[in-house]
């Protein structure tokens, strides 16, 4: 079957032409996003599911209306693009704790480099948090939210305790970074 049947196909709602797109490209894809942009195996996984997602709504809903290229490269691109809107959204985040990092003033290079090691611990020590203070600190620093839409959406009494937990959990983090910190000299 061509390209443009299995898209036809996909656009008139067949599930088994998208499952067979969905198979025939994932491990690829998740090879290269894994290698090229040093990705984990569980984000690359995530963003090919959400890329499979996104590229399934665009045909169905007509966004797509005939297949001048590859599935393959049109996938690839999805994927390349769902993984610089984490990253970007990552850097909101790292912004949200710039002062907790000190983020460098000038373009020194050697301050730029030491910037990255940091937000690199930070990233570690997130993965060793608790869920309740990952998804905490990512509300507040990932997602901007306030005080009173986290304690509405984590269902804590009020925005006090939110507070005081975000406190805390941020306290914890910043332990950890300065633990992992004098274990590398930085």
């Amino acid at each position: 079957m061509s390209e443009q049947e299995i898209f036809e196909n996909i656009q008139a709602g067949d599930k088994k032409a998208l499952e067979q797109v969905y198979r025939s490209n994932r491990e690829s894809i998740i090879n290269w996003i894994t290698r090229k942009h040093s990705c984990s195996l569980e984000e690359a996984k995530d963003i090919y599911q959400d890329a499979i997602v996104i590229f399934y709504n665009n045909a169905v809903k007509g966004k797509i209306s005939e297949i001048n290229f590859s599935i393959s490269s049109y996938l690839h691109e999805v994927v390349r693009r769902q993984f610089l809107n984490k990253l970007k959204k990552e850097n909101r985040m790292s912004r949200g704790l710039s002062g907790f990092l000190q983020a460098p003033e000038a373009s020194n290079l050697e301050s730029e480099h030491l910037f990255e090691q940091k937000l690199e611990l930070v990233h570690k020590a997130m993965q060793e948090m608790s869920e309740a203070c990952k998804q905490l600190i990512k509300l507040r620093y990932y997602s901007n939210m306030d005080m009173q839409a986290i304690c509405q959406q984590l269902g804590y009494k009020n925005p006090d305790t939110a507070k005081n937990l975000k406190y805390k959990c941020m306290r914890i983090l910043r332990r950890k970074v300065n633990t992992m910190t004098m274990g590398m000299q930085i």
